[in-house]
C-alpha cells in the first residue's frame, strides 16, 4: 500500500500503516522507524503508525478523527458508547483507557471526509456476532453464519450458540444499528436487563433513533460514570 493510496482516500477507513502486514516482502522496512517489519514488536508498531499519522497531520491531510469500537456480544458499554464519536483532533475526543483493547482512535482523511459528504448518509457493511439459546435460532437469521464453538461462560454468563452476520450501517450509527439488528439475547447480554428495556422502549415509540438514543441515553451516563481523567 502506498502512501498516496491512504491521503487519497480509496480506502473506507485510514488502512494498517505503510508495510506492516504480513505479506511484507523480505527487507521490508516499517514506515518512519527504519527497522525491519520481521523484527518489530507491538511497540514498534504503534510508533510507526502515530509517524504516518503525525505526518498526515502536518501535510493536512486529516480532516478529523473517529472512535471505533468493538461491537458485538462482547462489548462492554464504554465500547458502544465511545463507538462514532468525532473530533477535530485527538485531543477532543476521549481518552482511551489501556485496557480497553478493542477501541481504538482513527484518522478521517480528507479524501475520505469529502467521499461521505458527497454520498450521504454514507451506508457501509459491518459484521455483528450474534448469541442464541438453541441453534434453531440463529438458523432462523437470513445470511447468519454460524460458529462450531459456544460462547465461554466467562464472556457471557452462560454458553450460548453463536454466528455472525452483516448488517447495513450509516456512517455515525453503527452502535445504534447493532443494538437495534441484533437480537434479544444479545441486547441483554450487552446491555442487561434495565437498559435493554429503556432501549426497546424509546426506540420502539419514536422517542429515539437506535443512534440517538446511544448519543443521548447511553454516552451520557457511561461517560459521567468513568473516572476524572478518562475525560482528559
Amino acid at each position: 500500500m502506498g502512501l498516496f493510496d491512504w491521503a487519497t482516500g480509496l480506502f473506507p477507513k485510514a488502512p494498517p500503516p505503510a508495510q506492516l502486514s504480513f505479506n511484507a516482502p523480505p527487507g521490508a522496512r516499517a514506515f518512519g522507524t527504519g527497522k525491519l517489519v520481521e523484527e518489530m514488536t507491538d511497540a514498534d508498531v504503534r510508533e510507526s503508525t502515530e509517524l504516518l499519522w503525525k505526518m498526515g497531520e502536518d501535510e493536512g491531510l486529516i480532516k478529523a478523527w473517529e472512535i471505533d469500537g468493538a461491537l458485538d456480544y462482547r462489548s462492554t458499554l464504554l465500547e458502544i458508547a465511545l463507538d462514532g464519536m468525532e473530533a477535530e483532533t485527538r485531543e477532543l475526543l476521549p481518552r482511551i483507557p489501556e485496557a480497553l483493547l478493542r477501541c481504538q482512535v482513527l484518522p478521517v482523511t480528507n479524501a475520505e471526509w469529502q467521499r461521505r459528504a458527497d454520498n450521504p448518509p454514507g451506508p457501509h457493511q459491518r459484521t455483528i456476532s450474534l448469541l442464541a439459546v438453541t441453534r434453531d435460532e440463529l438458523e432462523q437469521i437470513p445470511g447468519i453464519r454460524i460458529y462450531a464453538s459456544k460462547s465461554s461462560k466467562k464472556e457471557t454468563g452462560k454458553c450460548y450458540y453463536r454466528g455472525c452476520v452483516e448488517v447495513d450501517c450509516n456512517y455515525g450509527e453503527d452502535a445504534g444499528t447493532f443494538l437495534a439488528k441484533t437480537n434479544k439475547i444479545t441486547r441483554l447480554v450487552v446491555l442487561g436487563e434495565d437498559l435493554t428495556a429503556d432501549f426497546e422502549q424509546r426506540t420502539g415509540d419514536g422517542t429515539f433513533t437506535p443512534q440517538q438514543w446511544v448519543e443521548q441515553v447511553l454516552r451520557p451516563m457511561v461517560l459521567k460514570e468513568e473516572p476524572e481523567s478518562f475525560l482528559k
